[in-house]
C-alpha cells in the first residue's frame, strides 16, 4: 500500500504573500490535520502555529522587530519547521546550521556577514 496524496494545493495567488500569512491561512482552514510527521513526532497545523507563535514571542522579547538572522541549530525533526515558522513570524531570517557538521563549518556560518 502506497502512500495517499493528502497534500493540498499551492494556489499561485499565495506567491504575493508571506509565508507566515499563507500559513496561517493553511492553519484556520486545516487546524486539525497533520501539518509535520516524524517517526518521533506528529504536528497538526494548530500544534505547528502554536509552537511558531511561541518562538516568535520568544525571539520578539529577546531581540525586538528589527530584521536580523536567527540561527537554528537543532537535530532534524518536527521542531525544524516550528522554529523556522517561528522566525518567520518574528520578522528575521534563519541561518540553518546543523549539529551533524564540524564545529567549524557551523562558525564559518555564524561569522558570515549577513548584512
Amino acid at each position: 500500500m502506497g502512500p495517499a496524496n493528502n497534500y493540498i494545493k499551492f494556489e499561485r495567488e499565495w506567491t504575493e504573500h508571506s509565508i507566515p500569512e499563507c500559513y496561517a491561512r493553511r492553519a484556520s482552514a486545516y487546524a486539525n490535520r497533520v501539518a509535520v510527521k516524524t517517526i518521533a513526532r506528529e504536528l497538526t497545523y494548530r500544534d505547528l502555529d502554536s509552537i511558531s507563535n511561541g518562538v516568535a514571542g520568544s525571539i520578539l522579547s529577546l531581540r525586538g522587530r528589527h530584521a536580523e538572522p536567527v540561527a537554528i541549530l537543532l537535530e532534524h525533526d518536527a521542531a525544524v519547521p516550528a522554529a523556522i515558522l517561528g522566525v518567520l513570524k518574528a520578522g528575521k531570517f534563519y541561518v540553518p546550521l546543523d549539529p551533524s557538521y564540524p564545529l567549524e563549518r557551523n562558525r564559518f556560518i555564524l561569522d558570515a556577514n549577513w548584512s
